[in-house]
């Protein structure tokens, strides 16, 4: 999975301006919400919704789908399928699982971080985001 697209910015997609890691770049779909997926009955998933497509480091949509799906303020965190998402992405490779997985962190916080100023956001998400980045500071 984590090699679609790897490479040249060929499409010339918005570079992420605050991508500190410059490892494996790649286009980024940048907003990987439950509205922008669809699994069919086979299983088959679709992706929607390129409109804040960036080009940057791959580790970010593990991260922003991590963020999104499995961080909650009511129910806390998912680390079961958040190993399971992790172990599905980077299958058997070990050394670069090894050399992500520490970054996925700061790349989630990065993120939220980036939301929240560039984004106009209702006072509600204002308050998701707050929450999801405090959930990731103090548990991840």
């Amino acid at each position: 999975m984590y090699n679609i697209m790897q490479g040249e910015n060929f499409i010339n997609l918005p570079c992420l301006s605050f991508d500190r890691y410059h490892t494996r770049m790649t286009a980024l779909h940048f907003d990987l919400t439950k509205s922008n997926i669809f699994i069919d009955n086979s299983k088959n998933i679709s992706i929607i919704d390129f409109d804040d497509a960036k080009y940057g480091s791959a580790i970010y949509d593990i991260a922003i789908l991590i963020s999104f799906f499995f961080l909650s303020t009511s129910r806390g965190i998912d680390f079961k399928n958040i190993n399971f998402l992790i172990d599905s992405y980077y299958g058997e490779d070990a050394s670069l699982k090894e050399a992500e997985v520490p970054l996925i962190k700061n790349c989630a916080i990065q993120w939220v971080d980036f939301l929240l100023i560039q984004t106009k956001l209702s006072a509600s998400l204002i308050n998701t985001f707050e929450a999801k980045r405090k959930l990731i500071l103090e548990n991840m």
